[in-house]
């Protein structure tokens, strides 16, 4: 048997009824990268459109010292020739290096690891007063947010107000 996974964000858009029959039919499972983390671990963002970005900026600025052209590119003559120069420096061995430097194939762990920020691992150097802090925040919004209606006070049930313009105008 071989297992099938398609990996991506977490877009809920992506995750549509068909799209789920559809995988459940062809034995795909879905893995889902680390929310607000596909700039570090999409391969195409990591490796292609980063050098994509570097050879436009050359071919612009050749462009423009060639045409001395200090305004925007003519649309039917220029751009097209600059779009198929870019293409013609295109790579596909980039495409093969991104999925690597992400760890998406081969699986990598240590590669993902590596290139999520360390500033978002838990740190023993905390003080004591900004655990407190942080835990205190998060009991407060998970009171506010979870709680049992009516517990939490100045909250009013939905449509309450409505209910009363209604009747008042039916007076």
């Amino acid at each position: 048997m071989v297992l099938k996974v398609l990996i991506g964000d977490n877009l809920a858009s992506h995750f549509t009824m068909p799209v789920i029959h559809a995988a459940t039919e062809n034995d795909i499972r879905f893995v889902s990268l680390v929310p607000n983390s596909t700039h570090l671990l999409q391969p195409l963002d990591v490796v292609v459109f980063r050098s994509l970005k570097i050879q436009w900026k050359r071919i612009l600025e050749s462009w423009r010292s060639e045409s001395r052209n200090r305004g925007a590119i003519p649309k039917k003559t220029s751009f097209k020739a600059l779009l198929y120069r870019l293409q013609g420096q295109l790579k596909a061995e980039n495409a093969i290096a991104g999925f690597s430097a992400c760890g998406t194939f081969p699986p990598d762990r240590r590669q993902v690891l590596k290139r999520l920020p360390s500033c978002n691992k838990d740190s023993s150097t905390a003080t004591a007063n900004e655990s407190e802090i942080f835990h205190g925040v998060v009991a407060d919004m998970l009171q506010k947010h979870c709680s049992p209606e009516g517990t939490v006070k100045g909250r009013s049930k939905r449509g309450k107000k409505n209910h009363r313009r209604k009747t008042n105008i039916a007076k």
